[in-house]
């Protein structure tokens, strides 16, 4: 996975914490060979002191290691290596996790493997739900073209992209949101004067008491105080919403106790209507600890699929807790944090589950319906 790949979340979410605990040291690279063997027990060992959730995955890494460590030889070739180290990251749980192979240092031949980790990313062209972006914007049954869009700078490219787009459904006391990733649009563009009118927007019908659908499908996160502006739309007083644990020092499971994560109000405005969250399995990282964050207030439910389960923030930093790069200049990332809700259950590799379950109908997507969206407006209708 990449700076998030579409998941990226940035080192900032330990902004939100009101204590800070030290983080184990790492051992560096340096001290490996490179060579087969070396990057094998680099990979291993870097993995060993840093991934976070060996108290949720059903894995023993030193069985790992020792049903493998066999198979390597100064004759292993890269492909060979490659392939054994992905048979053991495939089973981790971690929703950032990602191992990327890069050519050796100082050879010409391009070895790329492949980058390996959490794989929602290759079915994002098939997922049937890309084709709603267009059927909500200009159905009739929905925004029917009158929607507005507001910019924010992409995590991926860091360059200005449609963040999200809002309305009122057609025929319906309801307003729609639908974020489409976690960029910059809240917490850097507060100046800007579309993001002023969705404020405005906001603000207006919250005073009208009309409800509000925020749309998280498909949406694959971004940068955690985005996540934290968002949410404190919600709230009008600093929210203790969660808990997280870090890494303390080197091996397995040495985490720190349960930190209180506290979400603070918006300075923006305050939007205390119903709210219903749509979800599917493609709402990923920042996605779901909105969902976590969210669903524990007593005006929001959530409607859809569950979540991917991608929940531990990551830093892009190299060499940091989480991240390192093997000899080979292999890069390996891993999530800094456990994160946990109100109830201080983890999702990690499961995902955050809907209050009401409605899987997606392909084929009603096909005759321009959305289900799921006809679900969240149903339950609006019918619990005023």
């Amino acid at each position: 996975m990449k700076k998030i790949t579409s998941l990226l979340l940035t080192f900032l979410f330990l902004l939100l914490f009101t204590h800070c605990a030290k983080q184990g040291e790492f051992i560096t690279p340096s001290q490996f060979s490179n060579n087969p063997q070396g990057n094998f027990d680099a990979f291993w060992n870097g993995i060993n002191q840093n991934y976070i959730f060996f108290d949720q995955t059903n894995v023993n890494w030193q069985n790992e290691y020792d049903q493998n460590r066999r198979l390597i030889n100064s004759s292993t070739t890269k492909q060979q290596l490659f392939d054994i180290c992905k048979k053991m990251f495939d089973k981790l749980i971690d929703g950032h996790r990602n191992l990327s192979a890069k050519p050796y240092q100082n050879e010409t031949e391009d070895f790329k493997g492949v980058d390996v980790g959490a794989d929602y990313l290759k079915y994002r062209d098939q997922n049937p739900f890309v084709n709603t972006v267009n059927i909500i914007k200009e159905s009739n049954s929905y925004l029917a073209g009158n929607h507005a869009t507001v910019l924010g700078n992409d995590p991926e490219d860091d360059k200005p992209k449609e963040q999200f787009f809002y309305g009122p459904i057609i025929n319906k006391n309801i307003i729609y949101m639908r974020f489409m990733n976690f960029g910059t649009a809240l917490h850097q563009n507060q100046n800007n004067e579309d993001l002023k009118q969705f404020i405005d927007y906001l603000t207006e019908a919250n005073k009208l008491k009309k409800p509000l659908i925020l749309d998280l499908r498909l949406n694959f996160g971004g940068y955690t105080n985005e996540f934290s502006a968002l949410c404190g739309l919600f709230i009008d007083k600093p929210y203790n919403c969660g808990f997280s644990k870090v890494k303390l020092g080197m091996g397995n499971n040495k985490l720190s106790p349960f930190i209180t994560e506290t979400i603070q109000p918006s300075n923006l405005t305050y939007f205390s209507n119903k709210v219903v969250i749509i979800t599917n399995k493609f709402s990923v990282s920042s996605s779901e600890l909105t969902c976590m964050v969210l669903k524990s207030l007593p005006n929001v439910i959530m409607v859809g699929e569950q979540t991917f389960g991608a929940t531990g923030p990551i830093s892009t930093e190299k060499e940091f807790t989480g991240n390192f790069v093997m000899p080979n200049n292999w890069e390996v990332q891993l999530a800094q944090r456990v994160s946990y809700d109100i109830d201080k259950k983890c999702y990690e590799g499961t995902g955050v589950p809907p209050d009401i379950l409605v899987r997606q109908n392909i084929n009603e997507i096909s005759n321009n319906v959305d289900n799921q969206l006809d679900a969240a407006i149903n339950y609006l209708q019918n619990n005023p």
